[in-house]
């Protein structure tokens, strides 16, 4: 564990290197001495199952990252790197290989990281056009981030089967896609210059094209999303040459305000269903993909735009998206989805605008005295949230605690539950894993079903 330290020696000089695990560098402040000479990156990750949460990265002013994950050799990735509630701040305009986040290469852009990257804080992060995080791996999770003011874009840059959302993007540049198979859904943009961009293909991957081009997109859902007042709601620009995008689906987003939909190239087989629009126009979206309508929301004191009770949104989602099981505040969507981020429900807020108190080395600690249930995102005991995506299973570690409590919320379907070395309770709806004592050491936690693992929720009590 390496807490409680300042950085201001060189950049490029902190490192996890390939082959150590579990490491966790956690309550720091980044802010190296620049170096303006190459690319380098306040701090490296090469090895697997590392933690680095309640950092702050701030005031880069040389080339490089300020989270660079990367891996062995020069085409894998580091597996299960676990990154949250860090707070990303002031990354002035420098130069190409300058975003907050990046995780992979081209070069390693066709092996799967398996990272989570959540509850991180992103503002004035805009060193390069990818300034907020850049992908450049397969089967990563970012999931409940702030991207806030002058923030450049979260780029799905290289890499297949990415799943993006609960984010908002509030003020920042927007999400960009290259790739196949990305799932995006249950966000909110508002005033962005570009909220959603489909990324106009100049190269086939899966044909021979080289890693290094800007993959076709391919059977990417952009689903139940909520966009307000955005210079442009969703492109694909212009290309010379280009290869456009293929069976893009677009269904169920809410647009209000802010430009109309521009598809500026080749875009083969689409879908097009279920949009509300309101205050714009539809643009390049063909009357049969959308209707013309208020959706009734209302701002709460963060800016979101929610649903109001008669909203035509309500149980409006159309087609079938078994994966967007939580809105944009973290509550069930149920059997009737409403249209855009957010579910009109009554059930408690797990998710919100991230403000600088949420983040970085002050951000609060909570206690417990008694057996009430805390997110483990919420404290620092070290839970390893690694989903193995595609696969039968899904582990976690455990660490430091001394109860914990697994709850599947939508666990049907799960043949199996267990926690290694620890008594376990399985239900059939709603399955968890009661366990007091727990003695110090690494535990893992088996679901033999991908889908209802994505579900789970892991809590921790010291």
């Amino acid at each position: 564990m390496i807490k409680g330290f300042i950085f201001t020696h060189k950049t490029g000089i902190s490192k996890i290197a390939s082959g150590a695990t579990h490491c966790l560098i956690t309550r720091n402040v980044f802010e190296c001495a620049a170096v303006n000479s190459g690319d380098k990156s306040y701090l490296t990750v090469s090895g697997d199952d590392n933690e680095v949460s309640y950092n702050t990265f701030q005031n880069k002013t040389d080339e490089g990252k300020m989270l660079s994950i990367q891996g062995p050799g020069s085409d894998k990735m580091a597996k299960r790197t676990w990154i949250h509630h860090n707070y990303f701040y002031n990354f002035p305009p420098t130069a190409n290989n300058c975003s907050a986040i990046q995780i992979g290469l081209s070069g390693r852009s066709m092996d799967s990281a398996f990272s989570v990257v959540e509850y991180n804080l992103f503002i004035k992060t805009r060193g390069e056009n990818e300034g907020g995080i850049c992908n450049k791996s397969c089967k990563n999770i970012y999931r409940y981030n702030t991207f806030g003011d002058g923030c450049e874009e979260l780029s799905l840059r290289h890499g297949n089967f990415c799943e993006v959302y609960g984010n908002f993007f509030m003020g920042s540049t927007g999400l960009r896609f290259s790739g196949d198979d990305h799932k995006i859904y249950s966000n909110f943009f508002s005033g962005c210059p570009d909220a959603i961009d489909c990324t106009n293909g100049d190269g086939e991957v899966a044909e021979g094209s080289a890693l290094t081009c800007h993959d076709r997109p391919d059977r990417v859902l952009i689903v139940y999303n909520t966009i307000i007042d955005c210079t442009s709601s969703f492109q694909e620009p212009g290309r010379t040459n280009g290869l456009g995008a293929t069976n893009i689906t677009f269904a169920n987003n809410i647009i209000q305000g802010g430009g109309a939909v521009s598809i500026r190239g080749s875009y083969t087989d689409p879908v097009w269903a279920g949009n509300i629009l309101w205050n714009t126009t539809a643009g390049s979206m063909p009357a049969s993909g959308y209707t013309l309508n208020d959706p009734m929301l209302a701002t709460d004191a963060s800016g979101v735009y929610h649903i109001q009770p008669g909203s035509p949104a309500i149980g409006a989602g159309e087609g079938s998206f078994p994966f967007v099981m939580l809105d944009i505040d973290g509550q069930s969507r149920g059997s009737a989805p409403d249209a855009g981020a957010d579910q009109l429900a009554h059930t408690p807020v797990s998710n919100r605008v991230l403000t600088v108190a949420d983040v970085g080395p002050k951000a609060g600690i909570p206690v417990a005295t008694s057996k009430e249930t805390f997110h483990s995102a919420a404290n620092e005991f070290r839970v390893f949230p690694n989903p193995v995506i595609g696969r039968t299973k899904i582990y976690y570690s455990i660490q430091e605690a001394s109860w914990v409590k697994l709850s599947l919320l939508n666990a049907s379907g799960i043949s199996s539950l267990s926690l290694v070395n620890c008594r376990k309770e399985a239900g059939n709806y709603e399955s968890v894993i009661d366990v007091s004592p727990l003695p110090r050491g690494y535990y893992w936690v088996c679901l033999t079903t991908e889908q209802s693992a994505k579900s789970a929720g892991i809590y921790v009590i010291k």
